[in-house]
């Protein structure tokens, strides 16, 4: 998705007093939660448009669970906002997910480890992720390696993230996912391949999560429901997608009084420039 940017003028009637407070709070910014929809989507495996695929194949940059390196940084050439913050470096962990800056992750292969739990939650110290389909993975071996690749040009790049028939370790059960990345845009894709064709063992979880675990927006089944944390192979949802989009990010610029001076307690016009930043388009505004 692009970056939208929109100027809008808003109109409204209040209080002096509050219009005073107005006047004094220029270029304040707040950004909305997340919202999730659940979209038909033919999966496209890299390399994607004739460019260059990097493979990270264990044991020199990423094994996944059980297997060390467990989890590989990966510096952005560019920043991707995520729930209000500017971020220019992710790492994929080894178990299905991502997260924003430097993970946290340890290398263990017990469940407690995959943090198998409900999105959001305040419990543990594993936060700030997209959980992609997050279980004991494996990106080794007769699966993988994990891949990745960069497209577009500066100011709209993406980077893509692919699990390629990734297994569950130390258990049966092999899926096929990719997470898209975009300059200067909180929006988050998560496009679905496949599950293999042997027996299937997952308990997974999708969704993402800020910082600390106040906020955050669970994924979709198959069947468009929540299914975290307990998702099984029949709620993959291959051949979709999954769009995590913020609402939008408003930077109030300068507000206008009419008349002035105004009287406490009187009503008077207020007009306030606003942009927006990024995120979903601005409804509702005249």
């Amino acid at each position: 998705m692009s970056v939208v940017r929109e100027r809008v003028r808003v109109f409204v009637r209040l209080s002096s007093a509050v219009a005073a407070v107005l006047a004094l709070v220029p270029s304040a910014a707040w950004a909305q939660t997340y919202s999730v929809e659940l979209q038909p989507h033919t999966y496209q495996p890299l390399p994607i448009g004739g460019g260059t695929k990097t493979e990270h194949p264990y044991p020199s940059q990423f094994g996944g669970v059980g297997y060390a390196p467990y989890q590989m940084v990966i510096n952005l050439p560019f920043t991707v906002p995520f729930f209000g913050v500017d971020y220019d470096t992710v790492t994929v962990m080894g178990n299905g997910s991502v997260q924003f800056g430097v993970g946290t992750f340890t290398n263990s292969t017990t469940d407690a480890a995959m943090d198998n739990r409900v999105i959001p939650s305040t419990s543990g110290t594993y936060h700030n992720f997209v959980a992609v389909w997050r279980d004991k993975v494996v990106c080794q071996g007769a699966g993988g390696p994990l891949a990745t690749q960069y497209l577009g040009q500066p100011g709209s790049r993406q980077l893509v993230i692919e699990w390629n028939n990734c297994r569950r370790y130390a258990s049966s059960g092999e899926f096929t996912a990719q997470l898209w990345l975009t300059e200067n845009d909180p929006t988050i894709e998560v496009h679905y391949g496949f599950l293999g064709t042997s027996a299937q063992n997952w308990v997974a979880g999708m969704g993402i999560e800020n910082f600390d675990g106040t906020d955050g927006t669970p994924g979709l089944g198959l069947d468009g429901t929540v299914c975290t944390p307990n998702c099984t192979p029949a709620d993959f949802p291959a051949g979709h997608r999954l769009i995590y989009a913020s609402g939008p990010s408003v930077s109030l610029d300068s507000v206008d009084v009419v008349p002035q001076p105004v009287n406490i307690g009187y009503t008077a016009d207020v007009s306030a420039l606003v942009t927006n930043n990024r995120g979903k388009d601005l409804d509702n505004v005249a």
